[in-house]
């Protein structure tokens, strides 16, 4: 069996799961915020 890649472009954040040949799964969920330097500097 072979690695597979799937993307799940899903608006604001995307997600991408990634299905091991061994039976092992890994999903990773991003959202990367544009304004994220203007929210660290009023912190």
């Amino acid at each position: 069996m072979e690695h597979i890649i799937k993307y799940y472009p899903v608006g604001n954040a995307d997600c991408t799961l990634i299905k091991l040949d061994n039976g092992k799964a890994i999903i990773v969920d991003c959202q990367i915020w544009q304004t994220l330097p203007m929210v660290m500097e009023s912190k």
